[in-house]
């Protein structure tokens, strides 16, 4: 560890998602957990729709399973979980059916729904889902990115460094909805 360095890129965060057309507007973290361990497999009782809920889990060992489960406090999920990889699939298959509740980066989740996708955020202990929540440091899932460098980078590391600071670094970061650091 002595020997790298981490570089603060940008923040994200880890954001709960909903079909657009699903009434329910906010989740408790006990009904979460609930959800998770299958004691509640529908929705009505939380105000949604007449439908079973549909839960799509972040494959073990991905950064969002293990912040989400760390903050709710998840320590069973139900046998019946879609592991999903990848958000723009999750994004797809939450816009697909009233009765699909996922997670994943707000950053990449808030730009499906800028391009149309038919989901939105729900708020996590009262603070909506956003970057700009994320970004104000309000929202509780807020995650830095950064890039580990050896402390004494070699030159292609130092052009990456270089490259991702720059303007045009900065804009591509911006441009995929993330917050730069730097």
């Amino acid at each position: 560890e002595r020997d790298f360095v981490g570089t603060r890129l940008a923040v994200d965060g880890v954001g709960i998602v909903v079909n657009a057309d699903n009434p329910v507007r906010e989740l408790p973290a006990d009904a979460w957990r609930d959800l998770f361990a299958g004691v509640k497999r529908d929705w009505p009782g939380y105000g949604g729709p007449n439908a079973n809920v549909t839960l799509l889990e972040r494959p073990e060992g991905s950064a969002a399973r293990g912040m989400l489960h760390g903050l709710l406090h998840i320590q069973q999920v139900r046998a019946d979980a879609e592991v999903m990889e990848g958000d723009g699939r999750m994004v797809a298959r939450v816009a697909g059916d009233v009765g699909t509740i996922g997670y994943g980066s707000i950053a990449m989740i808030e730009a499906a729904i800028r391009q149309g996708a038919g989901v939105r955020l729900l708020p996590l202990e009262r603070v909506q889902a956003g970057m700009t929540t994320v970004t104000d440091g309000s929202y509780p899932l807020r995650v830095v990115l950064s890039l580990a460098t050896a402390r004494t980078p070699k030159t292609p590391t130092r052009d990456l460094m270089t490259y991702v600071r720059s303007g045009t670094g900065l804009s591509l970061l911006r441009a995929h909805g993330y917050t730069p650091t730097t």
